[in-house]
């Protein structure tokens, strides 16, 4: 598995609205398009769709398998040979009440829990993590946030659903930059390391 990074450049004046979304977009492509030249597949031959989820998927390639996150001026892209998720976050001050629906009884009371100087960047690390895995499993949003739940344990994250915890996943946190947060989950390991693209 691979994941790479790579950052907007920032201009003047800042992206706003379709700028930011076109730019967004171009980078999200270039990643896909190293990805693929690493697996040795000419990005011209490959023709993607999407699934009844709406995720991306290359037609004539069943076994390479990818995913893409964007935030703030980041985008993140995976890709390998098994199903897999990948999200980043732009760390920003939200209300983790108005989130509360997305989260399982145990993580939202561990949440509560925490000095409130601590919440923020852990609502953040389930966030990501939760997301990765549902972009994993092609549900997305509507794939029930709060039947899930992650924990951390024996040194790493585990995902729980209907009290089993899932021993074969892997989930992978990345700090790309101050102020970001990215997660990768997957059937097979999650390299510690991403690269940086231009």
């Amino acid at each position: 598995m691979t994941v790479m990074i790579s950052k907007i450049q920032e201009t003047t004046p800042i992206l706003k609205g379709v700028d930011l979304h076109m730019a967004r977009r171009t980078k999200k492509e270039r990643l896909l398009q190293a990805l693929l030249m690493i697996e040795g597949i000419t990005p011209a031959d490959a023709a993607t769709t999407t699934s009844a989820h709406g995720k991306p998927y290359l037609i004539d390639y069943p076994n390479f398998h990818f995913s893409v996150s964007y935030s703030g001026v980041l985008v993140i892209c995976a890709a390998g040979k098994m199903e897999m998720g990948a999200d980043i976050e732009q760390i920003r001050n939200i209300n983790l009440t108005d989130y509360r629906q997305y989260l399982s009884t145990t993580e939202y009371y561990q949440l509560m829990a925490l000095p409130a100087a601590e919440q923020q960047l852990q609502f953040f690390q389930l966030w990501t993590l939760k997301e990765s895995y549902l972009k994993m499993t092609s549900v997305g949003l509507s794939g029930l946030h709060h039947s899930i739940s992650m924990q951390f344990s024996e040194g790493r994250w585990w995902l729980w659903q209907n009290g089993i915890r899932n021993k074969d996943l892997y989930l992978q946190h990345h700090y790309p930059t101050p102020g970001y947060i990215a997660a990768v989950c997957s059937y097979e390991p999650v390299p510690h390391a991403i690269s940086w693209v231009d």
